[in-house]
């Protein structure tokens, strides 16, 4: 059971159909980066997590879509609650990232630059 959640945010994700969900500030995550736009700055790096807590928080959406229309009569239910608790287990995981304090770069010994005896 643990594999629906990554293969149910995948099948989302590479569906598109986030990019219909109306997200106030947010680009869907199928969409391309360009070239000049890497992770390597932290800022860039907080961005994009952020955009990732906004699309997680429009799956919420497509799962009342889902719980409404599930069949009463099913032997094997899906449990909502469930993958709700692991949406918000992800997201307090990448809150706790992009709040955490930036660490002060380390104190690197100077080099004696004299390699003669």
């Amino acid at each position: 059971m643990k594999w629906i959640l990554p293969v149910f945010l995948a099948l989302i994700i590479s569906s598109g159909f986030l990019s219909e969900v109306a997200l106030a500030g947010s680009q869907p995550l199928s969409q391309e980066l360009s070239e000049d736009e890497t992770y390597s700055d932290a800022d860039m790096e907080r961005k994009y997590l952020s955009m990732l807590i906004n699309e997680i928080d429009g799956l919420e959406y497509l799962i009342k879509k889902a719980q409404l229309s599930f069949d009463k009569d099913e032997r094997v239910k899906f449990q909502y609650q469930w993958l709700r608790r692991d949406l918000a287990l992800m997201k307090v995981g990448i809150n706790n990232h992009i709040n955490a304090p930036r660490t002060a770069p380390r104190t690197v010994a100077p080099l004696s630059g004299d390699y003669r005896q």
